[in-house]
């Protein structure tokens, strides 16, 4: 077994079972949402009470604020919790956004038409010209149509407008990890909204509802359904 001693200042190393400590917190707000740091505690938990609420529990990358401890240390590297949740957040794909499937949709149908467009072009120029200059006909007739009909400037313009709702949203202290995500913002309907922390896996179901001034528990929400 490995043992970390630990003082304020110094950063977690690895997910520890703690068995002393004097007066300790610790900073914990990547994991749970607390702005305040928490106190631990080396005694035992009860029975039933996970990993995340047992405060006998250090994990990784949590810095200690006040106090000192000595821990066990129970998962290293990519075993802790963070290092699952990197692993975790690694593999996920990302979805496309609404935006982004409506741009797609959008230059698909416009290189479509501008090749068709081209192509008929180029057929009736040469149809014209009796077969002759096709060289002349494939530039003129061809590739000036789809250089002219391809939106060279639309993702630019795209960019400064997503640019322009991100800084108004922003002054009213809404920030956007990325900037397609303001169109999404804008369209939603309804929004719903998870616990505090970063344990979230993108799935949130519902438990209880309040509808018509009456309470529904879980089991009741499939009928309704």
């Amino acid at each position: 077994k490995r043992y970390v001693n630990f003082s304020p200042g110094a950063r977690v190393p690895a997910d520890l079972r703690l068995i002393y400590t004097n007066g300790l917190f610790l900073e914990t707000s990547w994991i749970s949402g607390e702005i305040d740091p928490l106190q631990f505690y080396d005694a035992s938990v009860k029975k039933g009470i996970s990993a995340f609420a047992a405060q006998n529990i250090a994990f990784n990358g949590c810095q200690c604020v006040r106090g000192d401890g000595l821990g066990v240390v129970i998962k290293t590297a990519n075993n802790t919790v963070i290092g699952r949740l990197m692993e975790t957040m690694s593999q996920e794909e990302g979805r496309a956004t609404r935006l982004e499937l409506e741009h797609k949709r959008f230059v698909t149908f416009i290189t479509v038409l501008a090749f068709i467009l081209a192509t008929l072009t180029f057929c009736i120029g040469i149809i014209m010209n009796h077969f002759h200059n096709f060289k002349d006909t494939f530039i003129n007739g061809f590739l000036v149509i789809i250089v002219a009909n391809l939106p060279q400037g639309l993702p630019i313009t795209l960019a400064a407008a997503l640019i322009i709702v991100a800084r108004r949203l922003a002054k009213k202290g809404l920030y956007m990890k990325r900037l397609d995500v303001a169109e999404t913002l804008g369209t939603a309907t309804v929004v719903m909204c998870d616990k505090r922390g970063v344990f979230t896996s993108s799935d949130i179901t519902v438990t209880d509802v309040w509808h018509d001034r009456m309470f529904f528990r879980g089991e009741c929400i499939l009928i309704l359904n």
